[in-house]
């Protein structure tokens, strides 16, 4: 594999977070440490671009309109609740 040299500047902070590293991680050099950084916050980032919302993954499940009933329900729920529980237990407590 052909591969590129690369030139980066550090501030004192830095370097001692590499020579952290270095040490954490069991290697020996920087290049090794930046090579793990990289494929690290690569492959983060990648999972994020490709990561779906809540209502993605419920339309996937087929969970979104699986279900079937009045179609007041979603804005009188409460009430429906209640008389249930109503003529259930006898009771509103």
């Amino acid at each position: 594999m052909k591969t590129k040299m690369i030139s980066a500047r550090v501030d004192k902070e830095l370097e001692l977070q590499i020579e952290y590293l270095k040490s954490s991680l069991g290697v020996q050099t920087m290049t090794q440490v930046l090579t793990e950084a990289i494929h690290h916050l690569y492959y983060d980032s990648k999972a994020k671009a490709v990561r779906k919302t809540p209502f993605e993954l419920l339309e996937e499940l087929q969970l979104i309109g699986c279900l079937e009933d009045e179609k007041s329900l979603s804005t009188d729920y409460k009430a429906e609740l209640s008389a249930s529980l109503y003529k259930k237990h006898g009771s509103t407590q």
